[in-house]
């Protein structure tokens, strides 16, 4: 299986690249991107929460989300997702 991220397969050469490109056009700076991506403590940290997610929640697929203790899981649509968050959407 071939993990696919902002349309490039895992057989491409530079994913840091790839990320930075989504980064910068989120807003994010080139210096605050480059700190993130060395920050070991960070890593770890995501590393973490994506395992406690794992055993709490049984996530196991993207997009999952958790509100109010309830897990969503798979595509939904943005006319569902505000029912979904039971008012909690700010618009």
């Amino acid at each position: 299986m071939r993990a696919r991220i902002a349309g490039l397969s895992a057989r491409d050469a530079n994913h840091t690249e790839e990320l930075w490109k989504t980064a910068g056009l989120a807003g994010m700076s080139r210096p605050t991107f480059d700190k993130a991506v060395a920050d070991d403590s960070l890593r770890d940290w995501i590393v973490q929460q994506r395992q406690i997610a794992t055993d709490k929640w049984q996530v196991d697929s993207t997009p999952s989300f958790v509100i109010n203790g309830t897990k969503y899981a798979g595509e939904m649509s943005f006319d569902a997702f505000p029912q979904n968050r039971a008012g909690h959407l700010v618009t």
